[in-house]
């Protein structure tokens, strides 16, 4: 290659850097500034929906389900 030619590349892979960088930086950024989940708070949410289901029962016709 020719040094005009590596030079072209390394500028490709500069922009490309930089384009990369920029998404890490926004992804940061709301990460950052999401809510956090209170994932412990949720436990126990939704359980009146499966009170007086045998579970075995249900996953066991899930599985038949799939052949």
């Amino acid at each position: 290659m020719s040094t005009k030619e590596l030079e072209y590349e390394l500028d490709l892979v500069k922009s490309t850097l930089q384009q990369l960088q920029t998404q890490v930086d926004r992804m940061n950024r709301l990460v950052h500034t999401a809510t956090p989940i209170r994932w412990l708070a949720l436990i126990g949410t939704g359980k009146e929906i499966w009170r007086g289901v045998d579970v075995d029962a249900y996953i066991n016709a899930e599985r038949d389900s799939w052949n």
